[in-house]
């Protein structure tokens, strides 16, 4: 009994190892996927689309814990829009605009520093830090400023940066925000329902940008491929991604199941270089090196008062 006991807990943690690792390689091929679709559609439209679809296919889900959790959900009302206009609708623009100039490669690297914002913006707050702490959030930055200026000293000393990058990095500091403000309501309102909600008030408030994208470029001529692509995006990038972690979270733990999100850049790298033949630099591992070791002085032994759900990785 004991030996069928051991045996189902271990294959239950390979599946929920099985399961972080396709969630992860799922929101790595986010940023692939807006590479290839280049000017066939708009960062605004895209980021609409992303949240708007898996909203209409999943609504019928939630109706019933609607209904349950109204009151909650309109005590709440505030939180919620400064929630999805924070992780859903800024950090998703942004990532979208960065993408039109910064490639795939780039834009995973400079999200694996989302972390360090979220330290940065703790530290603002008061909490405390150590001497190796510091020491992580400069080598973190250092690490971005390399794959910035493509590990050129001349580029750093003129300030020579893509805009694309710049974007790229303030998608990361919303997402730090939004995960910053998300354990107010962990646990309050169920996971599912709550991004749903906030799924819902992103595609309502991105609404007059997305008239005035329509009116000035008119709606995209996307053919089949495409439209299933961005279907890809918003259906499994975002919702099998995110059940899939939140499952493998459950199985291994918040703490195991983050590790993985440090593989983002890695599967960028690889999904870059196998399907849109980027070109993986020097500078990048140098600068995705410089950066995990940030990451493991600066996060290793930093603690929050209460967990951070869902992950502190944006899922691009």
């Amino acid at each position: 009994m004991g030996r069928t006991d051991g045996a189902g807990c271990h294959n239950g943690r390979r599946a929920a190892v099985a399961m972080a690792l396709v969630a992860v390689a799922l929101w790595s091929s986010n940023a692939v996927v807006a590479r290839f679709l280049g000017d066939a559609i708009s960062p605004w439209m895209m980021s609409w689309l992303r949240w708007l679809i898996p909203f209409i296919v999943f609504l019928p889900l939630v109706r019933k814990p609607f209904r349950s959790a109204r009151r909650k959900l309109l005590a709440n009302a505030r939180l919620l829009v400064l929630l999805s206009g924070l992780g859903f609708v800024a950090h998703t623009v942004f990532f979208y605009v960065g993408l039109t100039d910064t490639t795939a490669i780039n834009a995973s690297a400079l999200l694996s520093l989302t972390p360090i914002w979220i330290m940065l913006i703790l530290l603002a707050r008061g909490a405390p830090v150590t001497p190796v702490q510091w020491a992580g959030i400069v080598l973190s930055i250092a690490g971005s400023l390399v794959i910035i200026t493509e590990g050129s000293l001349a580029a750093l000393l003129q300030l020579r940066f893509q805009w694309g990058d710049l974007a790229i990095i303030a998608s990361g500091v919303t997402w730090a925000g939004y995960t910053l403000l998300l354990p107010r309501l962990h646990g309050y309102i169920p996971p599912v329902l709550l991004m749903m909600v906030l799924m819902g008030v992103a595609s309502i408030m991105q609404l007059p940008i997305v008239a005035i994208d329509l009116w000035y470029r008119g709606a995209p001529a996307l053919d089949a491929l495409q439209w299933g692509i961005v279907g890809y995006a918003g259906i499994i990038c975002s919702f099998v991604g995110f059940a899939l972690y939140n499952k493998a979270v459950k199985q291994l733990g918040s703490d195991r199941a983050g590790v993985f999100l440090n593989l983002m850049p890695l599967m960028t790298a690889l999904e870059s270089v196998l399907f849109l033949s980027e070109a993986f630099m020097g500078y990048h591992l140098a600068g995705m090196l410089v950066i995990l070791c940030g990451l493991t002085l600066a996060v290793g032994r930093f603690r929050l008062r209460r967990p951070l759900a869902p992950p502190a990785q944006p899922a691009g």
